[in-house]
């Protein structure tokens, strides 16, 4: 399996977008390094699925003989094994996941994998199912690893308070502001 190979090019890619924040930052670009720490702790969170895979890998390895020759139920302590490949196995890309997950549909049905997917025996540990669930981090979390980032790599930036708006993001409140006006002096012409 390529976990390795996935491990490295993920802290590559966090690595590249820290140095891209920090350029960000130096040009007064917050609402774009918002976005790329938001990124980035996502890709954080894929490197704890990546880690609890391997550890479930390395408890498959020692039973894959007993797999091979199971007949049509999957053996009982190889399921939550199962269960969390192909539960990963759409979200990330690895191909040899995804050919497991063709070997237990013929091996063991649909339902076997539907189960799996949907996590309706429960088998998959909650670590890997938060860690691969989508969203947003929130504000409170980007801001303070952006300030992290800002401490660690020496950078010269000084955050906007919560209230008041730099840079780019004066920009475009002070652009929505002047179209609000000139939406209201249109109307009360067009009233007058």
């Amino acid at each position: 399996i390529k976990l390795d190979q996935l491990k490295k090019k993920t802290i590559k890619e966090i690595s590249n977008k820290r140095k891209e924040i920090g350029q960000q930052l130096i040009k007064n670009q917050y609402s774009m390094a918002k976005m790329k720490m938001d990124n980035i702790i996502q890709l954080e969170k894929l490197l704890k699925v990546i880690e609890l895979l391997s550890a479930v890998y390395d408890q498959f390895k020692d039973k894959v003989t007993k797999l091979v020759y199971a007949d049509h139920d999957c053996p009982d302590d190889l399921k939550a094994v199962l269960h969390t490949v192909i539960y990963c196995a759409d979200q990330i890309e690895i191909a040899e996941m995804q050919k497991m997950k063709e070997f237990c549909q013929i091996k063991f049905g649909s339902l076997f994998i539907s189960a799996a997917k949907n996590n309706s025996n429960g088998l998959v540990t909650k670590s890997i199912i938060e860690n691969l669930s989508m969203g947003c981090s929130p504000d409170t979390v980007i801001n303070g690893r952006l300030r992290l980032l800002v401490s660690e790599d020496n950078i010269e930036y000084i955050f906007p308070d919560e209230g008041n708006n730099f840079g780019e993001d004066q920009q475009f409140f002070s652009d929505l502001d002047n179209m609000n006006k000139s939406i209201y002096n249109n109307n009360q012409w067009q009233n007058n």
